[in-house]
């Protein structure tokens, strides 16, 4: 990704998190029947092998700008994972470590070091990635079960679809943040979907043969 093309997104990022927060509040309600409200622990399980890493070739359309590259994530231990994302020519955007209820920055490129915009990429792909929820109730739906928990003060639902779905919304009380959905045969997902509801924003992933060394 060129410096103009980053400094550009940099811009455009920042202008719309402003509008953003000027947006009126509006209630999402949930269309189900109410079935348990008791805790129940979910396993979300595309990202949850300990020690694997999980290799897609990414897609980002950010605004008006479009770039390639590979998403790296790794389980390290029982509440820690590594999330890495480098561009098709070997260059690292970011690399986040998730760690006890943590979220660390280990590097971040200088035009998307931003406060709001570090924080917004923290919080998307601790959505993208992360393994383990508590559901606080539970609800039938047409074609599956769904399920409410909650990330950082910010509501997650949880869609357990047939047909080898798997559908999550995050949202605060009074925005729709973002949608995530995973195409899936096994735990492996084949295919990653995460569309912000913020900004113009969205993220593809596929699932890679060839390993890359995240470290390099």
């Amino acid at each position: 990704m060129s410096i103009s093309i980053k400094q550009n997104l940099t811009t455009s990022i920042l202008f719309f998190l402003f509008v953003v927060l000027l947006f009126s509040c509006k209630h999402y309600k949930i269309h189900g029947e109410l079935v348990n409200k008791t805790s129940k622990k979910l396993v979300i399980p595309y990202f949850d092998e300990l020690n694997y890493e999980y290799h897609y070739t990414a897609k980002i359309n950010a605004f008006d700008n479009s770039f390639n590259g590979v998403l790296i994530v790794k389980k390290v231990g029982t509440s820690h994972k590594r999330v890495v994302l480098i561009t098709d020519f070997g260059n690292t955007l970011f690399d986040f470590e998730y760690r006890n209820g943590e979220r660390i920055a280990k590097y971040i490129v200088d035009d998307l070091n931003k406060k709001l915009i570090l924080n917004k990429l923290l919080l998307y792909f601790e959505f993208l990635t992360r393994s383990e929820y508590f559901s606080r109730a539970e609800y039938q739906m047409v074609g599956g079960k769904l399920f409410v928990s909650d990330l950082r003060f910010n509501r997650v639902t949880i869609m357990q679809k047939e047909h080898l779905q798997h559908h999550q919304e995050l949202m605060s009380r009074c925005k729709h943040k973002a949608e995530l959905t995973f195409f899936s045969s096994n735990n492996y997902a084949d295919s990653i979907s995460l569309i912000s509801k913020e900004l113009p924003i969205n993220m593809f992933f596929k699932k890679r043969t060839k390993q890359i060394n995240a470290d390099q």
